[in-house]
């Protein structure tokens, strides 16, 4: 949030950027009433209800980035792919995976984690397969991307019963899972509009893109945030 709140300060530098552009009450209303709204929906510190917030935050950070990777993976491989066949197969497989795209990443955390039960019926032995074969820079393979997915997903839904231990206090839990994914809307809507008007939107937007791409590389990474899984489980910046 710190981020946001230098981009926002009265007459800093990434704020005159943004007010020097034509019609710019519009986005910077939207990231004013989204910050707002991270802000209101920050817990306590130091309590058991910040720890579980941080953690269900890196989870759904790591689920986000398992998707965006695979999704986009498969799409650039169903592009180039030199047969009916194999662009029929790959669609498939990315389908079963992503039947609704990347707007998974936008869901609450119950739905990511009930999709994630849903998803490891619908991908076949034959796709995993098809997924083992797929190489990442890193040396990783889209087998272990899948797998890291699922257990994302089982630990976001593992987070949801200690949330809802906590009775009407673990609502907050949901709030800041919302008022995170309401920012990351404002941001791409404000990064949009500043496209269409011809403006950079590194001056303005920059920090903030470097500390989500950064966010984004550790949360693929398969440390486990802290959720502790159920016996017989697995395991923004702003």
């Amino acid at each position: 949030m710190e981020l946001t709140a230098e981009l926002l300060a009265p007459g800093g530098k990434r704020r005159k950027a943004l007010e020097a552009v034509r019609g710019a009450e519009g986005p910077l209303g939207q990231l004013e009433r989204a910050y707002d709204g991270m802000i209101a929906a920050q817990p306590p510190p130091n309590t058991a209800l910040a720890k579980l917030v941080t953690e269900m935050t890196s989870l759904d950070a790591r689920h986000d980035a398992c998707v965006r990777a695979l999704l986009y993976r498969l799409d650039g491989e169903i592009v180039i792919a030199e047969t009916d066949e194999a662009r029929v197969s790959l669609g498939l497989l990315r389908d079963a995976l992503f039947p609704t795209g990347a707007a998974i990443v936008q869901r609450s955390y119950v739905e990511e984690a009930g999709e994630g039960k849903l998803r490891e019926a619908r991908v076949t032995p034959a796709m995993r397969r098809t997924l083992a074969k797929l190489k990442f820079l890193d040396g990783r393979t889209g087998e272990e991307l899948f797998a890291l997915l699922q257990s994302s997903a089982r630990a976001l839904g593992e987070g949801e019963v200690k949330r809802a231990a906590l009775g009407a206090e673990g609502q907050l839990v949901l709030k800041s899972g919302a008022a995170r994914n309401q920012w990351i809307r404002v941001v791409n809507s404000v990064a949009a509009y500043l496209a269409a008007e011809g403006i950079d939107e590194e001056p303005i937007l920059g920090a903030i893109r470097a500390a989500e791409a950064a966010a984004e590389r550790g949360a693929s990474s398969d440390t486990d945030p802290g959720v502790t899984p159920a016996p017989g489980g697995d395991t923004p910046a702003s």
